[in-house]
């Protein structure tokens, strides 16, 4: 532009400018400059926003927590940020904030934080100089695993199963939805949450998601748990009446019990003194103290998950019992070898007829007799130590008592001899091997009749079993048959004789 002085030789010019920062103004005259620098402020009059705010965190959790920031940016009607400019904001659905204003930074922005515990759509409201901005925000509804791990029965009714929990209000309605499917025979009910039904059979645990969705705004929030389905509860029943002996052990099943989850038992009315019932599995256990006469007891077995009541009835007395004792706790046989012995006494206190059995079967070869307890027999074939009960039953009590003993069946006894007749001189040395001995126990002893010329002994050799005739004769003797006997000292009925005919010249 162009302009003249005045008398004074003053020259003023108007500049203008839409860009707010400093600007350089430079005069000519006859080819002289000069420069000046001038500074152009924005337009607070004209403040207003420029575009949407900038949001982030949305959607965010209704927890009041959680937080949305909107950052707005003030600008004059040439576009210049305008810095320091308050900006009033207000916030509906029960939403909160620190402040209900802020103030532009050197940018000409300025941020705003939302918290809520009330789920759906936010409207935040900002105002400077008359202009006005509205954005909506979304707070998603709060839910929560409340059971992260369940396990139903099978055919058990469900109710009010409830696995998540919805803490946040909302001004909408929530819907709940799952994945995958609920096993079958269970349904969601998608206003409240609530699993109910009955499952059909069971399944295994499976994680599954459950999702909450606010009507309002549509905004939704998961969390996942984990569900599995037991089998039916189950019970069966092995022993519907017994008689106990007074003071004696009991450890007695008469149900088994299946499936279910934690199962319960129970007893109506209470059992005798001195024993009690294992909740978990039915078992009556203790020492009965005192006589009973038969009663008859309801057992009750239901599970953690309220199944259907399994209810059955059993009778039992308390009666004396037979009085016992192990005369042989331990016994060793041997193949071939016969025995008959008695490792059990029993005698009734009430004047009653004994009868007895044993369990697990006996060796190949034995027998036990049931009306005075005596195995006999001989045993066929070789068996490690086996462990055996002994059950005595009073027949005028009707009461049992058991007790246990062992039984072991050795290699066969065997005995074979190599020298029959020997003819030998006196006052000469003499070593002759008659037999040898195998099986058994190990354990053996041996005899001689008539005793042995003067000078002569039998031995038999731990460790090989050979039988010896050993010495030195004294004195002649006639030709004369020794029987000579080999015995197991651990086995009964393990022996054997054999005939040597010796001479001494």
């Amino acid at each position: 532009m162009t302009v003249k002085t005045d008398a004074g030789g003053v020259a003023q010019a108007d500049v203008t400018g839409t860009r707010a920062g400093d600007t350089a103004v430079t005069a000519q005259v006859n080819g002289q400059a000069q420069q000046a620098v001038v500074k152009f402020v924005p337009d607070a009059v004209s403040a207003r926003f420029t575009g949407t705010p900038v949001v982030t965190g949305s959607p965010a959790q209704a927890d009041n927590s959680e937080s949305i920031t909107l950052t707005y940016k003030v600008i004059d009607k040439s576009g210049n940020t305008l810095p320091n400019q308050t900006i009033t904001i207000s916030v509906n659905n029960n939403a909160v904030s620190d402040n209900s204003s802020v103030v532009t930074d050197n940018q000409g922005e300025a941020s705003f934080v939302v918290r809520n515990s009330q789920s759906g759509t936010t409207t935040v409201s900002a105002s400077i100089n008359s202009h006005d901005i509205s954005t909506d925000i979304i707070f998603k509804p709060v839910i929560r695993t409340v059971v992260a791990n369940k396990m139903l029965s099978a055919k058990a009714p469900v109710t009010g199963y409830a696995p998540v929990d919805t803490i946040s209000t909302t001004a909408g309605v929530l819907t709940y939805s799952i994945s995958p499917s609920l096993p079958a025979g269970l349904v969601l009910d998608s206003a409240t949450g609530v699993i109910s039904g009955t499952p059909a059979a069971a399944s295994v645990v499976t994680t599954y998601t459950m999702t909450v969705r606010d009507g309002s705004s549509g905004a939704e929030n998961s969390t996942t748990f984990s569900l599995g389905i037991a089998p039916a509860l189950a019970v069966t029943q092995s022993l519907y009446s017994k008689v106990l002996s007074m003071n004696s052990n009991v450890n007695l099943t008469a149900i088994n019990v299946t499936g279910g989850v934690s199962p319960v038992v129970s007893i109506s009315p209470s059992l005798p003194q001195g024993l009690n019932l294992n909740a978990s599995t039915g078992e009556i256990t203790g020492i009965p103290t005192v006589e009973t006469g038969a009663t008859t007891y309801t057992i009750s077995v239901t599970d953690q998950n309220a199944s259907p009541v399994k209810r059955l009835t059993l009778s039992l007395t308390v009666a004396p019992g037979p009085d016992l004792t192990v005369n042989t706790a331990d016994k060793m046989l041997a193949v071939g070898a016969g025995v008959n012995y008695l490792p059990v006494a029993g005698t009734s206190p009430v004047g009653g007829i004994l009868s007895y059995r044993v369990s697990p079967p006996l060796p190949s070869g034995l027998g036990l007799n049931s009306t005075n307890g005596v195995i006999s027999g001989t045993p066929r074939a070789v068996s490690s130590v086996m462990t055996y009960t002994m059950t005595v039953r009073d027949g005028r009590s009707g009461a049992e008592n058991s007790v246990e003993f062992n039984i072991s069946v050795l290699p066969r006894f065997v005995v074979t001899q190599t020298i029959y007749v020997r003819t030998v001189t006196s006052s000469t040395s003499v070593n002759i091997e008659v037999a040898s001995v195998s099986g058994g126990s190990g354990t053996y002893r041996v005899s001689v009749s008539p005793a042995l010329p003067t000078g002569l002994d039998l031995s038999i050799d731990a460790t090989s079993g050979a039988v010896t005739v050993s010495g030195i004769p004294t004195a002649a003797a006639s030709v004369q048959d020794y029987a000579i006997t080999i015995q197991d000292d651990v086995v009964d009925g393990a022996s054997n004789t054999r005939t040597l005919k010796l001479t001494v010249n």
